[in-house]
């Protein structure tokens, strides 16, 4: 839609619900660029989740560059969750 109207207003009040909070595991809120990364925005939501115990390392357990491999950790991170993803375009 067009800039201006509202968009990302109503998106901010619908997760700040309290209904919306509960129901859903995991909120999180990624800006989307004009450059449109698929890889990027996989890295960004995966970054965004509650790492997993002491079992993550950053940069021994962090995922290859490819998007099989994102998809994967993306996979690990929010499994048997109810994850809400707002994509911005800020």
């Amino acid at each position: 839609g067009m800039g201006g109207v509202g968009k990302t207003t109503l998106a901010q009040h619908i997760c700040s619900d309290q209904q919306v909070k509960s129901h859903f595991g995991l909120v999180i809120w990624i800006c989307v660029s004009d450059d449109f990364n698929v890889k990027r925005l996989i890295k960004e939501v995966i970054q965004s989740c509650p790492r997993k115990e002491a079992t993550y390392d950053s940069g021994k357990d962090a995922p290859a560059d490819n998007l099989n491999s994102l998809q994967l950790a993306l996979s690990k991170h929010v499994n048997n969750q109810r994850v809400l993803i707002v994509l911005d375009d800020v």
